[in-house]
């Protein structure tokens, strides 16, 4: 609205930004009111790596078979994985099952390849 003389302020006599819960005031058609604000820090961004041991604790997480790590440090995950791969790092094949009259006969933990015409 356009009565607004300011449009958030805290009371404080740090020159540091005002992490945690604080209160903030804001004035707006000339009374003044009080709200509660927390402010956290998020931390790094996760960043993908080809490391089984990367477990996200430091922002380097393991995510591989094109997947894109996201998140922040310390609660990373592994988002969009090539198609055939899932699981929390992108690193567990999918099932593979063929129609046809060997149904069944090709269960993998990675890439079934054949030359045979299943249908």
């Amino acid at each position: 609205d356009t009565s607004c003389a300011m449009i958030g302020w805290i009371e404080s006599t740090s020159n540091l930004p005002p992490m945690g819960t604080n209160n903030w005031y804001i004035k707006c058609g000339g009374s003044e009111k009080e709200i509660v604000v927390t402010i956290a820090e998020i931390g790094d961004l996760c960043v993908a790596t080809n490391f089984p041991s990367d477990d996200g604790s430091d922002g380097n997480f393991y995510c591989i078979n094109g997947g894109t790590a996201t998140g922040y440090v310390g609660s990373c995950t592994c988002i969009s994985c090539d198609t055939g791969f899932g699981g929390p790092n992108c690193a567990t094949a999918n099932r593979v099952e063929l129609s046809g009259s060997n149904t069944g006969m090709c269960v993998v933990n990675g890439a079934c390849f054949s030359s045979l015409d299943y249908g």
